[in-house]
């Protein structure tokens, strides 16, 4: 490995940490705002976001669905366990989420189903028979 990689892999590195650091912290900042506040379905999406980021899926999608028990209609939980249910490939239950999204007022990830033909036949809409 020549020097500049080296220096560039160090450099990722200390990046990573660095980021990996901010993110717990601020992983237990929102642990406080639930603790002050069970009921804010906004720190359970934060959450889920912040545990994506450092790739656990299931506390994600744990908290993703904690924030839909607390307000079923908050659509940007929706949307967000479609993009988590993208990056495992089941675009079909990542399409159920996109639509539901759209319902509550957040076509983002619809939009972006609908752009790609490959995975638009995965979305299904209320009355589909399919």
């Amino acid at each position: 490995m020549g020097e500049k990689n080296r220096r560039k892999s160090w450099l990722r590195g200390v990046v990573d940490f660095a980021l990996d650091r901010d993110v717990a912290a601020e992983i237990e900042r929102q642990q406080s705002i639930l603790e002050a506040a069970p009921g804010s379905a906004r720190a359970h999406l934060d959450l889920a976001i912040l545990h994506v980021s450092r790739r656990n899926i299931g506390e994600a999608i744990a908290h993703c669905e904690a924030a839909l028990r607390i307000d079923p209609s908050f659509a940007a939980a929706y949307s967000k366990l479609g993009e988590i249910h993208i990056s495992l490939g089941d675009y079909e239950q990542a399409g159920r989420y996109a639509v539901k999204a759209a319902e509550l007022g957040d076509r983002a990830l619809l939009e972006m189903f609908e752009r790609y033909p490959g995975v638009a036949s995965f979305i299904r809409k209320p009355g589909d028979s399919r």
